[in-house]
């Protein structure tokens, strides 16, 4: 009887202790399962005195074997854990908000089938966690203490990484993790075709996108640049997908530029946010970026933050694509001139509007289903003596534009008044030449059919 009332009472006590953490802030709370591991004290992540593991209800028994890929995690409040001898597999990590809870000392790595999470614990239900289950708290919102105020939890000091692997899946939660705070080296291998989400933003030293999807919401992925090794680099057969508007897709953090991007060939990096940013010293792309929001899309542009008002390296300027697809409907707008040197897909119904700006390069091959506006009035507005497959519209209301030589599935002529001019030689259109000018005249000079 008088154990039953003992038990009554604890349970008593953490559901009192529980309600008055949901009286002061909203939680994000992970309560253990069967199987779990919480470490016991401060060691190495390959030493089994470092852990204990959950079998039943409110009993932790001490670990007869490491952590697999099956089992969720828990370093716990005041536990720093080293990674030094050997390779180290979790389901879900979850990391108490504390300066280097985890290092990775050599070059073994800890490998992440589910999600990475932050957690805060109150002095009450840190006492409960001694002897029961614990009630393991993120006490942040999208502008609370996790999402916006990590502490340096994780720390490379060789070439180990955290590295996500696996299926489709959420790697980070709204409220559970951040881009600040972190500067450790991450890689994302991916299974095939699956897609890890990120939720929150997302701060490393060295980012690597091995194989498979990484999506981001619209949220910055930082990218350190305190070292000339700092990068973000997404490989062959990889793709990272940004939602990001108006905020940085990939910045160093709100006030300052990354070291350096790098789309490998085989690599694709895609834009859904409607002003798609960059804020990066270096661009080096030998792959593909593609533009695929549903609705009005700028191109990206490079955005200037505090000081840091150089634009990147010339020679590996944003606007300069290898591989460029338009695709999803709508508009998509050119914010400077552009190359491309590889190849160029717009999809039916999806308009490119270079503006004043010049289409330049000479594509390896062009797939032009769609609508291309030009206002710009250079001898070559788009690259000449090329197939066209849709629509090419010469749009400058003063006119003045010169028609470059090709085949053009239809070719319009928009301006207003002044003279637009037909470049000499052959112009081929499939199906429809159409002229809305007001005034003005079309130069024609030595033209054969």
């Amino acid at each position: 009887m008088t154990q039953e009332i003992k038990r009554k009472s604890g349970i008593f006590h953490w559901i009192f202790a529980l309600l008055l953490t949901f009286s002061c802030t909203q939680v994000f709370a992970q309560v253990p399962a069967v199987g779990d591991y919480r470490t016991a004290a401060t060691g190495n992540w390959n030493t089994l005195a470092t852990w204990q593991v959950r079998t039943g209800l409110n009993t932790w028994t001490a670990a007869s074997v490491l952590p697999t890929a099956t089992n969720n995690v828990y370093i716990q409040v005041g536990h720093l854990i080293t990674v030094n001898a050997a390779e180290a597999y979790c389901n879900d990590l979850h990391i108490y908000n504390n300066a280097n809870a985890l290092t990775l000392s050599s070059t073994f790595s800890v490998n992440i089938s589910g999600k990475i999470r932050a957690f805060t614990q109150t002095i009450a239900l840190a006492e409960i966690n001694l002897a029961s289950d614990g009630f393991y708290v993120g006490s942040g919102t999208n502008n609370g203490s996790i999402a916006s105020g990590l502490a340096a939890m994780i720390v490379t000091n060789s070439t180990g990484v955290i590295r996500f692997v696996g299926g489709t899946r959420n790697i980070t939660n709204t409220g559970e993790w951040g881009s600040n705070g972190n500067s450790h080296n991450t890689e994302f291998a991916l299974n095939a075709g699956a897609t890890g989400t990120l939720i929150e933003g997302y701060k490393g030293k060295r980012i690597k996108i091995v194989s498979g999807i990484v999506s981001v919401t619209n949220n910055l992925i930082a990218v350190s640049n305190t070292a000339t090794d700092s990068s973000f680099i997404i490989k062959s057969g990889a793709r990272f997908i940004t939602a990001a508007t108006v905020k940085y897709a990939i910045a160093a953090n709100s006030s300052s530029k990354c070291n350096m991007i790098v789309i490998e060939a085989g690599g694709a990096l895609e834009f859904t946010g409607v002003t798609p940013n960059l804020s990066v010293a270096k661009f080096i792309n030998q792959g593909t970026i593609v533009y695929s929001c549903p609705t009005a899309q700028s191109l990206v542009a490079f955005t200037a933050q505090g000081g840091d008002v150089t634009a990147p390296l010339i020679s590996d300027s944003l606007n300069r694509y290898t591989n460029l697809r338009i695709i999803n409907g709508n508009t998509k707008t050119a914010v400077s001139d552009i190359t491309v040197s590889g190849t160029f897909f717009d999809s039916t119904a999806t308009t490119l509007n270079m503006s004043a700006f010049m289409f330049g390069g000479n594509p390896t091959s062009i797939t032009n289903n769609g609508t291309i506006i030009t206002l710009n009035q250079t001898a070559t507005p788009i690259p000449s003596g090329r197939t066209w497959g849709g629509t090419i519209n010469y749009n400058n209301p003063l006119g003045k534009q010169r028609i470059v030589l090709g085949s053009y599935g239809n070719l319009f002529l928009g301006s207003t008044s002044g003279a637009d001019t037909l470049s000499a030689g052959t112009i081929n259109v499939a199906d429809t030449f159409r002229v809305s000018k007001t005034a003005g005249n079309i130069i024609v000079r030595h033209i054969t059919a």
